[in-house]
């Protein structure tokens, strides 16, 4: 008899992980908007905004940014474009260039993308910085951590 409480007991346990795993699993779906797949979600869009946002402010102040406003609204304008016709058009892209040596470009959740003074001394032409811009806006949608 008491063999047979304790596979109760376990069953129920094991019952019970599998439905809290199932809600959790259909609660936190998203569609990946660059995949087009449902993925585990553990935060909102909203969320994932708010997270570039704070993270936008601790990568200007330790970085800097670059080259003054023209050079600036000249990148967030390709970026704008660009950014126009992606799989999220509605949102509020930032495209900077930021003062660092190094050869990079990042992004942050939430549309937050970032060139280095270090690239762009390596592009010859507005067409490389739009293809850095795409690369670096999009990469993150697929894998991006917070999905």
């Amino acid at each position: 008899m008491r063999g047979n409480r304790s596979i109760a007991r376990v069953a129920a346990l094991v019952g019970a992980v599998i439905l809290a795993g199932a809600v959790a699993v259909a609660v936190g779906c998203a569609i990946n908007p660059a995949t087009g797949k449902r993925q585990l979600s553990f935060i909102s869009e909203s969320q994932e905004i708010e997270i570039g946002r704070e993270s936008d402010g601790m990568i200007v102040d330790q970085m800097g940014l670059y080259g003054g406003a023209g050079l600036q609204d000249y990148v967030q304008r390709i970026g704008d474009c660009l950014a126009a016709v992606s799989e999220r058009p509605n949102l509020e892209w930032t495209f900077r260039v930021v003062d660092d040596p190094t050869v990079n470009a990042f992004a942050l959740p939430g549309g937050y993308i970032y060139i280095t003074r270090g690239i762009m001394a390596h592009l010859n032409s507005e067409a490389e910085l739009a293809t850095v811009v795409t690369r670096s806006a999009t990469s993150p949608r697929a894998t991006a951590s917070t999905r």
